[in-house]
């Protein structure tokens, strides 16, 4: 996140991050991380729907950057 942070001051432009995840707690530690950048705007929540072939629903969020 660093790295990113630093690459948009020197060269703005839209990013879209798309976090995923099974396991809740990792998720969510991941979604605090971004949430404390502001560079970032949460665009979309939610849980992926549960497919016979999946051991577990998928958690994701969409960021996107904040272009001033």
């Amino acid at each position: 996140m660093s790295n990113l942070s630093q690459s948009l001051i020197s060269k703005p432009r839209r990013v879209i991050l798309i976090v995923t995840g099974s396991v809740r707690w990792d998720f969510e530690q991941a979604n605090e991380v971004i949430n404390l950048s502001p560079n970032y705007c949460l665009t979309a929540q939610g849980m992926s729907p549960y497919f016979l072939d999946a051991y577990l629903p998928y958690f994701y969020s969409v960021y996107e950057t904040k272009i001033s």
